[in-house]
């Protein structure tokens, strides 16, 4: 993922971020579906699902931690 493109998730909302990791769930819960019924899995797309789930969950922890220490300090 380019430099850029976690900017752009930085910018977002916390909800905005769990939407997005919601959609990317059923995406990979979809693709191990169609793994067991038809044989045909992700492959690779599925790594890349899983890094992108960790990498907005990561970004998610982060806003709520910072929003939590500046309900602290204030």
């Amino acid at each position: 993922m380019k430099a850029t493109e976690k900017q752009e998730l930085r910018a977002l909302s916390v909800d905005e971020l769990r939407e997005q990791a919601a959609a990317k769930r059923e995406q990979l819960f979809r693709g191990r579906l169609s793994q067991a019924v038809e044989g045909q899995g992700l492959g690779m797309k599925g790594r890349v699902l899983r890094r992108d789930i960790a990498r907005l969950e990561t970004i998610i922890k982060e806003k709520s931690r910072s929003s939590e220490s500046e309900k602290g300090h204030a």
